[in-house]
Parts: structure tokens; sequence; C-alpha cells
């Protein structure tokens, strides 16, 4: 069992919600899906860094993990949707739902993962244990305004970015063609913060 952690970043949370597309990606999400409704991803600890280092950290797209995906759902006509894998974690596909929902408009693209994907249990806590990077261990709880995940908290508090899965940062490097210490450079370098290298007790600094 986790338990909500993350004190000093608890008011940090505010720029996620009060974020311009915050309801209207919330509102797709819970749409289309079942509680319980998760904000993951570069969303969340993009937006968190942007807050509380005060400096701009842009991400690509909105990541939800949801309890359940909906069998049959109807998007506004402006939007389209197709389900692939979830990247570079490929056993993560084999579920009810095969895949990852990714739902694009002009303005907007939003990737839906349903804990039916996840590997068993079936939990938030999975979830956080399976992600490649230390920095990718959080998630926001948005029906109670809560970050989960003290290991994605204290890598924002550290200003570092490590491994937390083996197997998932090896299969992403190998998806990517690069090793998996050039993955880890790069995720750190992205967000200019510390690279833990996990032998010999070396970092890699990018600032």
């Amino acid at each position: 069992m986790i338990s909500p952690c993350g004190r000093q970043m608890d008011e940090y949370t505010k720029h996620i919600r009060e974020a311009p597309w915050f309801n209207e990606a919330v509102a797709i999400a819970r749409s289309i899906s079942q509680d319980p409704l998760y904000l993951i991803g570069g969303a969340v600890y993009r937006t968190l860094i942007s807050a509380y280092y005060n400096r701009a950290i842009p991400f690509a797209d909105l990541d939800f993990l949801v309890g359940k995906r909906a069998k049959s759902f109807t998007l506004p006509p402006h939007m389209k949707c197709h389900v692939t894998d979830y990247d570079g974690i490929p056993a993560w596909t084999a579920g009810e739902h095969d895949g990852v929902l990714k739902i694009t408009a002009p303005h907007l693209r939003i990737d839906i993962l349903s804990m039916d994907n996840l590997p068993h249990p079936k939990t938030l806590a999975n979830y956080l244990y399976n992600v490649p990077f230390t920095i990718q261990s959080i998630a926001y709880e948005i029906d109670v305004d809560k970050l989960w995940g003290e290991t994605g908290i204290r890598a924002i508090l550290d200003k570092s970015v490590g491994i937390n899965n083996e197997e998932a940062v090896r299969k992403l490097a190998e998806a990517n063609k690069v090793n998996v210490e050039q993955l880890l450079w790069r995720k750190a370098a992205e967000l200019g913060f510390e690279a833990v290298l996990p032998f010999e007790g070396r970092t890699s600094y990018f600032h």
C-alpha cells in the first residue's frame, strides 16, 4: 500500500488544476473511462518542475491512468483516436484493451492507459514500480487533489533522474536503439537535472 506524500509539493498541484488544458482533458478522459482517474507522465512532473523551479519545461501530451476504459464511446468530431502500444513497455499492452488509446485534436493530445493493461497486480503502486525512470514514478489523483509516488517527488526535489525499473529502461533503450546510459542522460538533459548512473556511483550533470 502506498501513502499520500510530498507535502513540499502539495501547494504546487494548483498549477496542474489551473493549467489551460486541464478541464477539457479531464472531461474527455472521464467521459470514456471509469474511476479511479490519475494524471501521469510528463504533464505531472514537468508542470511541477516548472512551478517549483520557476522555469518552463514543456511537454507533448497528457497521459491518464484509468480504472477501466469504456468499450464504446463518442468523441467530438474534431478529435481522432487510435490504439497503440505503451511506448517502450510492450508487456503493458496485454489486457482487456490491447494498448493505449491515443486521442488527438489540433490543440490537444491525450493518452489513456487502462489498469487492465498493467502487469499484475493492477494497481497504482504497480504502475509506479514499473515506469522506467524515477522522475516518472509520480501520479496526480484528480478527484482528491493528491500526489502519489515518493520516488518521483523525491526526484523533483533532488533535481535528479535515475533508473526506477531496470527491465522497463532496457526495453525503452532497445526501442530507441540507444544504450541505457544514453537514454538516462537524455532524460536528465531534457529537464536540466542530474543523471544518476546505476553503477560506480557516477553522476553526470546537465545545467
